[in-house]
């Protein structure tokens, strides 16, 4: 009945709001690195949160004990919202999460302590970095899933892939509440995806999360990330959560740096992300959004079984950052041959 609840709230929020978005202002317009040719509306994150925070609320007897992760949630989509209305600075942005993030540790509790045996069989304890860390952390991936957000159904494609992830692990744990409010946030990405992804013969998304929602989702998904590899009992390591996160975090620091080689401003958006370079070799939408959630899988699925294999947690780090320098290595590869294309064409 919960999840039920949770999926018809999240659609009639959005079956409500979309004729509504025009006169909120809550329409993407297409420009700038914006793909999509129509005016859409970005109030799938309010639907989202809607329909996530009434299903805890109807699952969970004690509300109040959830009351922080829906405190910190509801600042920052209201923080994505106005950017959403009135396309604010980054610097707006950031602040609003570091805000946000303070909430989740302050309120919630929710605080990196240490990073498990990340470099050694030595545990490496945070201490007094434990507070800067978890900020830089938290809004490391909000931003990367932000970043996500550029092909249709992608973004909630790639949270969903983590959500699952994360249930497996709080469910093998034992964590029933952590699993039942995984569970419910699921559900309503799974209701967005409804309206987001090319789908029943769409052939474009009816509604965008906008930054309300990824920013939403970002700042949950690091909630749970953090508090279920944290303390004794922990659920999963640290080096966990770099691999059930893989996709977005690995392409967000790869376009950060890619950026500043190039002498760019790092946090300027640009048309260099692999979702963008993949279409521009040749794949559609949904052969894009596959491929992306295919790579999602199978690195959520090596980090987990990993975990329960036992392998040393340094060994996974290392392997992690071995994917990421093939990652870097394949994104120079495809911008040459896009280059060199679009070079033939051009002469043409």
């Amino acid at each position: 009945m919960t999840y039920l609840l949770t999926i018809v709230t999240t659609i009639a929020v959005i079956a409500f709001l979309i004729p509504r978005a025009e006169e909120w202002g809550l329409l993407d317009y297409p420009g700038d690195h914006r793909k999509h040719t129509t005016a859409t509306p970005s109030i799938g994150g309010i639907a989202m949160f809607a329909g996530s925070a009434i299903g805890t609320a109807w699952y969970s007897p004690n509300w109040w004990l959830t009351t922080p992760l829906f405190i910190s949630g509801g600042f920052m989509l209201a923080i994505g919202v106005w950017d959403d209305r009135h396309k604010t600075t980054y610097f707006f942005r950031f602040v609003g999460q570091l805000i946000a993030a303070t909430i989740m540790i302050k309120a919630g509790g929710v605080i990196l302590d240490d990073l498990g045996y990340l470099i050694s069989d030595q545990l490496l304890p945070l201490n007094r970095w434990s507070v800067a860390l978890t900020l830089f952390g938290t809004v490391g991936v909000i931003n990367a899933l932000n970043m996500s957000d550029g092909v249709d159904g992608l973004a909630g494609g790639l949270a969903l892939v983590t959500l699952l992830s994360l249930i497996i692990v709080a469910g093998v744990a034992g964590s029933i509440q952590d699993t039942n409010i995984l569970m419910i946030i699921a559900c309503s990405v799974v209701a967005f995806l409804l309206f987001n992804a090319r789908i029943f013969g769409h052939q474009s998304a009816r509604t965008f999360m906008g930054d309300a929602g990824s920013m939403w989702l970002g700042l949950t998904l690091s909630w749970f990330l953090i508090n279920l590899s944290q303390g004794e009992a922990r659920a999963m390591a640290p080096v966990t959560a770099l691999w059930i996160m893989a996709v977005p975090l690995i392409d967000a620091v790869s376009s950060l740096v890619r950026r500043a080689i190039k002498g760019r401003s790092p946090f300027q958006a640009d048309l260099a992300h692999y979702h963008h370079y993949l279409l521009a070799l040749g794949c559609s939408v949904n052969q894009t959004l596959m491929i992306a959630i295919g790579c999602a899988l199978v690195f959520a699925a090596v980090g987990i079984l990993g975990w329960y294999a036992n392998v040393p947690e340094h060994v996974m780090f290392f392997g992690f950052l071995g994917a990421f320098a093939i990652y870097m290595l394949g994104m120079e590869l495809a911008d040459r041959t896009i280059t060199a294309r679009r070079r033939v064409q051009t002469e043409k």
